[in-house]
């Protein structure tokens, strides 16, 4: 046989980085949103927070370094949640993932937190249908959390006091 017969060729997808944020107030308080079905397609609703999909090529070692606030997030904040966030505060690292999507697809998905005054104006994509702030002590009370953001409070990874 040919060596061709005799090599299988790997077709291997490279995983896609997701960059998701806390928003915690000096209340500890995080916001949540609520996940449009229709929106995705895929028909799920469920509780996650603010962030989405990095579209440009990045370190994850940089970014989990925490500190400024990187451009995508910013973009993604603005675009779920209508907020311009004024990156005077830093973002401390939380937790790296990996997780499938529905659609089967692999996703690095790093989450930071992000202290906000629970003031700021909170203005829906379509990605979204509701939203609202809970208190850190309570998540784990929260039904219909997002898979990724389930682990993370059982796994009792949610900061506290960003202050």
């Amino acid at each position: 046989m040919a060596e061709s017969e005799h090599t299988k060729e790997l077709h291997v997808r490279p995983s896609q980085i997701g960059i998701k944020v806390l928003l915690v107030t000096p209340e500890d308080e995080i916001l949540l949103l609520k996940r449009n079905p229709d929106a995705y397609g895929d028909g799920k609703s469920y509780w996650d927070i603010p962030g989405g999909r990095v579209e440009s090529e990045v370190d994850i070692a940089t970014l989990t370094k925490g500190g400024a606030v990187p451009s995508e997030l910013t973009r993604e904040l603005k675009e779920e949640i209508g907020w311009s966030q004024d990156n005077s505060k830093a973002l401390t690292f939380v937790a790296h993932q990996q997780i499938t999507t529905s659609t089967n697809q692999p996703v690095d998905r790093l989450t930071f937190a992000l202290p906000v005054d629970k003031n700021i104006q909170v203005k829906l994509s379509r990605e979204h249908t509701e939203y609202k702030w809970v208190p850190v002590r309570e998540l784990g009370n929260i039904a219909d959390l997002g898979s990724a953001l389930q682990e993370l409070v059982n796994q009792n990874k949610i900061p506290h006091n960003l202050r």
